[in-house]
């Protein structure tokens, strides 16, 4: 009996399910190879991965994404991005954030804008 390895995907549900904040990080910033949805854009990704999840999946990449843009948000994105791909980065993560109705991460947006 052959063993299948685990793939790129699964690997980082395994991350995000120990570590969202990161997880979400790793993969909105690029530093995440995603296996067969490489090619697509980072919130078609994101969407792809989460828009058959649980409502409980859901909040915790909502709660997710609200640590992560109270983190980099304030300090104008990570120092490893240059501005075009921090806008880039942003464009995506504000897309995730409405194809998913992600109700905490917009709030939070609303609240500090």
């Amino acid at each position: 009996m052959m063993n299948n390895p685990i793939s790129p995907i699964q690997k980082w549900l395994d991350f995000f399910q120990s570590d969202p904040k990161s997880a979400i990080e790793d993969l909105l910033t690029k530093k995440y190879y995603m296996g067969t949805l490489h090619r697509n854009d980072t919130d078609e990704i994101v969407y792809r991965l989460f828009h058959t999840q649980s409502e409980s999946e859901l909040q915790q990449l909502d709660c997710a994404l609200c640590e992560w843009l109270n983190q980099n948000l304030r300090i104008g994105g990570p120092v490893s991005l240059s501005a075009a791909r921090w806008a880039e980065t942003l464009q995506d993560t504000f897309s995730v954030i409405v194809r998913l109705n992600l109700t905490r991460a917009q709030d939070w947006l609303l609240k500090n804008q």
